[in-house]
């Protein structure tokens, strides 16, 4: 993952967060295909089915899922994220509905065949080491995958066993990644800069850098971690 990521709405607690630009790779415009996703749940929300009202603020279908994901990003590298994708509710809303739907939407274009056959690599900044956890917690269950604890490792990328979760203070950066078949793998180390969000990749696409909060922006799960 780069290391540079960008401030998008709000995390869980922090405010007045500057957006900020982000080194992309493997994101380039794509020809993307048309096809329908039926009903699912995920992390406390109904995906659409292909009946839908194209009126409805959940995208109507995977080709504007993948070209709100595309746009949103696009965004972020420019810096207008925040006056753009996450000015209102309604549309960070139509935000994460493009994100459920796409984690559902095989997509052979960008090499992504779904969390269950592709690899699920998360990079996630936050201000503490609290609200990572609870970001890395929902973006997991979103994707399908099992939420672990990460281990923390130094800046040189070395495994330190003494120092514990709870010790942690400041600025952290947690990278996950869990292989089809595999158990997942997940680190933190401290972090010296001011960007927070959460980078995903979609096969050779990187999406982000997503709102910490935006899975569940209303704070319901509240489940211990």
């Amino acid at each position: 993952f780069s290391t540079k990521v960008s401030t998008s709405f709000v995390d869980y607690t922090e405010r007045n967060m500057v957006v900020r630009s982000v080194t992309l790779s493997g994101c380039q415009t794509r020809t993307l295909h048309s096809s329908r996703v039926h009903v699912r749940r995920r992390g406390g929300v109904t995906l659409p089915n292909s009946a839908d009202s194209a009126d409805s603020a959940i995208p109507p279908n995977s080709e504007s899922a993948w070209e709100l994901l595309e746009r949103f990003t696009r965004s972020e590298f420019q810096g207008t994220a925040g006056s753009t994708h996450l000015a209102t509710r309604a549309s960070r809303d139509k935000l994460r509905e493009a994100f459920y739907v796409a984690i559902e939407t095989p997509n052979e274009s960008i090499a992504w065949k779904g969390p269950s056959q592709s690899p699920v690599l998360l990079g996630v900044l936050s201000s503490d080491i609290r609200l990572a956890l609870r970001s890395l917690r929902d973006y997991t269950k979103a994707m399908g995958v099992a939420y672990v604890l990460p281990k923390y490792v130094g800046q040189d990328g070395t495994a330190d066993a003494s120092v514990t979760l709870p010790a942690l203070r400041g600025p952290v950066y947690v990278r996950f990644r869990a292989l089809p078949d595999s158990s997942p793998q997940c680190t933190v180390s401290r972090y010296q800069g001011e960007d927070r969000g959460v980078l995903v990749n979609f096969g050779a696409m990187q999406v982000g850098h997503l709102p910490l909060g935006l899975l569940d922006e209303d704070k319901l799960n509240d489940e211990a971690m």
